[in-house]
């Protein structure tokens, strides 16, 4: 089971511009979404539980 965004996730990536999509004048225009930025903490933070759960699907045939 991946839990997805964790709380010290969450405080990294909420209120930072820098993960959110902007329009030209660099005013954050969709701050429900997180950009690439955000999702590569997501991954890096959650890589081996996506890991186990995918094995977890395959029977363990994979991934021990």
């Amino acid at each position: 089971m991946v839990q997805g965004f964790s709380q010290s996730l969450r405080d990294k990536i909420e209120g930072n511009s820098d993960y959110f999509r902007k329009n030209a004048e660099g005013k954050v225009i969709d701050e429900l979404h997180p950009n690439a930025g955000a999702i590569k903490h997501f991954f890096e933070e959650n890589t081996p539980a996506i890991c186990k759960a995918i094995s977890a699907q395959l029977n363990g045939r994979f991934l021990n």
